[in-house]
């Protein structure tokens, strides 16, 4: 449902122009935050609030206050929608889990894990709070 350079424009981080031949020209934003960081809200209650896309810059961590989770910063620039950040947590937990020596931290995972899929499945509302210090995602 519409083109690539929609989407784009839709995540609010990157800029497009045209340079003099008619090509289209994309670069994320570098927008610098006066107070040096930037914290973004977003009650989730219905699919169409995990389908929002947000560009989460590296450094940026993503907390659910409502069951205690937070992510670490990442090294990459990401921008998805949340229901992928979320889904990309859970991925990275499950194979924690795996790895995961010892069974009373492999449980607390696996636990976390299930409360984040009841979050993706919307069994409880819930908030998707993103704090970036370098004040550039959106």
């Amino acid at each position: 449902n519409g083109s690539l350079e929609d989407w784009v424009k839709r995540t609010g981080c990157i800029d497009i122009k045209t340079d003099e031949n008619g090509k289209k020209l994309m670069k994320l934003k570098d927008a610098k935050n006066p107070s040096g960081g930037v914290i973004l809200k977003l009650p989730i209650k219905d699919r169409q609030d995990l389908h929002t896309v947000c560009c989460r810059a590296s450094g940026a961590t993503v907390t659910i206050p409502e069951i205690g989770f937070s992510t670490g910063a990442e090294e990459k620039t990401s921008i998805n929608d949340i229901y992928n950040h979320i889904g990309e947590a859970i991925f990275k937990l499950e194979y924690l889990a795996t790895e995961a020596a010892e069974p009373d931290k492999r449980t607390q995972i696996i636990k976390t894990t299930e409360l984040l899929r009841k979050c993706l499945d919307l069994d409880m509302p819930w908030t998707f709070v993103l704090r970036d210090p370098t004040g550039k995602s959106e």
